[in-house]
């Protein structure tokens, strides 16, 4: 699937209800990393001191350890389910249960291993999307009594992601591989079938500057979607040109993301945390 199809695909899903909030992310002249500034139009509040937090109307960034449990930050609303061939109404989306088949928080593969067995699952993933929309459309196509816009609202099928892989030794090695395995399952995504990457957890994995810079892509990607992102407990520091410059890449990648609403970063020591 080509980048301009995978682009098409998302503006399709959602040209009427997206919204602009763009955010300019800057790095303290001090060189004191901790010190995130995000511009937008509405944003007239301040963080509060006990929490380090920045909100602005649009979005919470996290740099300090509130001694808060962040589990209930990411709190995904949707679940994949795929589309039934019996004849009967086809559920796109279902309401979020205790279930979810991306959750790696229980299993024990750890490191670059698992980084290369959730790409595969992404992957597999996506091409079950694709299987499914092209079974819903097939069945449109072959009712007399659809109309266009039915065949474009009823057959688009859309997958939503919550992916958490806290505490289990990642490393930017392996950050990387589940990286490359996340846009390859991004760009398999079209009008009809997609997945929506919503929250992501990765805390507590060894992670530096070096992954946020790889996260850069990832983030733009999935800028319609995302809302969560929790990277708690890793070891970012910035300290040289090369981290400061990585940094950077990471905070632009959000300026066009459009439901973002957290960006944990608390309990990392090098952006005084």
């Amino acid at each position: 699937m080509t980048g301009s199809a995978h682009l098409i695909g998302r503006l399709k899903r959602h040209l009427r209800t997206a919204r602009s909030a763009c955010f300019d992310f800057t790095i303290s002249p001090a060189s004191d990393p901790s010190q995130i500034h995000a511009e937008t139009p509405d944003a007239g509040r301040e963080a509060t001191s006990e929490q380090n937090t920045l909100d602005t109307g649009y979005v919470s960034i996290v740099s300090g350890n509130n001694g808060h449990d962040d589990s209930h930050a990411l709190n995904t609303d949707y679940t994949p389910v795929s589309t039934q061939d019996d004849g009967s109404e086809d559920l796109l989306l279902v309401k979020m249960g205790k279930s979810n088949k991306f959750d790696y928080s229980k299993k024990k593969n750890t490191g670059v291993g698992l980084g290369h067995f959730i790409a595969k699952q992404l992957e597999s993933e996506a091409e079950a999307v694709k299987k499914s929309a092209g079974r819903q459309a097939k069945k449109q196509s072959t009712s007399s009594a659809s109309s266009l816009d039915g065949l474009e609202s009823d057959s688009t099928v859309i997958h939503h992601i919550d992916l958490k892989v806290p505490g289990k030794e990642l490393g930017d090695e392996g950050l990387f591989v589940l990286a490359d395995g996340v846009e390859l399952a991004l760009k398999k995504g079209n009008a009809e079938a997609s997945l929506a990457l919503e929250d992501v957890d990765l805390t507590a994995n060894g992670l530096t500057t070096a992954s946020l810079a790889r996260l850069a892509s990832v983030v733009e990607m999935a800028s319609f979607d995302v809302k969560t992102i929790n990277l708690a407990n890793n070891n970012i520091v910035v300290v040289s040109d090369e981290q400061a410059a990585e940094w950077e890449m990471f905070l632009r990648s959000f300026k066009d993301c459009q439901k973002l609403r957290r960006l944990d970063l608390s309990g990392n020591a090098g952006l005084g945390t």
